[in-house]
């Protein structure tokens, strides 16, 4: 993977690209001054590499990492460096409300940023409009796959997050 000559990306999703070189790719992401979502689901990035990407993306916001068995292993790692980081460990409405102060359910921050009662900066509606469009596709390989212990998962969020999905104005969503 190349990026040299890439600098305005703002949004990368590298998901489920299973022979990446997780040092040559860190090495390239870290020079994406403006990333500010990059989706690492579904691949093998080792904790190591994952610290060394959301601690040296000062622009990184929401990092999705949705099936990575090794993150999983220790989601520590994955809520220490100050990103919103999005997985099975953890809660994905409490953690994508947290951008919205005014949102007192947080299951409707959704439809609180689509209804404009929270915009609080320039950039939230791209990055909104990039976390609806990973987490659908996001849900969509977790469904496909049908992986096992996932039952929780399914009962605590992912329901309420494809019926959030479904009110979405983007058509590939």
């Amino acid at each position: 993977m190349s990026l040299t000559n890439v600098l305005q990306l703002r949004f990368l999703s590298v998901a489920g690209a299973t022979d990446m070189d997780c040092d040559s790719a860190g090495e390239n992401l870290t020079g994406l001054p403006y990333l500010e979502g990059l989706d690492v689901s579904r691949t093998d990035v080792d904790p190591e590499n994952f610290t060394r990407l959301v601690v040296s993306i000062g622009s990184l916001i929401v990092v999705c990492a949705f099936n990575c068995p090794v993150l999983e292993e220790d989601p520590a790692v994955c809520n220490s460096h100050g990103k919103m980081t999005l997985g099975f460990y953890n809660d994905t409405f409490k953690v994508l409300s947290s951008m919205f102060t005014d949102t007192k359910n947080e299951q409707a921050f959704f439809s609180d940023w689509r209804n404009g009662s929270n915009k609080n900066e320039a950039n939230l509606d791209n990055l909104m409009s990039w976390v609806e469009w990973i987490l659908s596709h996001a849900l969509l390989r977790i469904a496909e796959c049908n992986l096992t212990g996932l039952d929780q998962f399914w009962l605590d969020q992912g329901v309420g997050l494809l019926l959030t999905l479904l009110q979405s104005s983007q058509d590939d969503v």
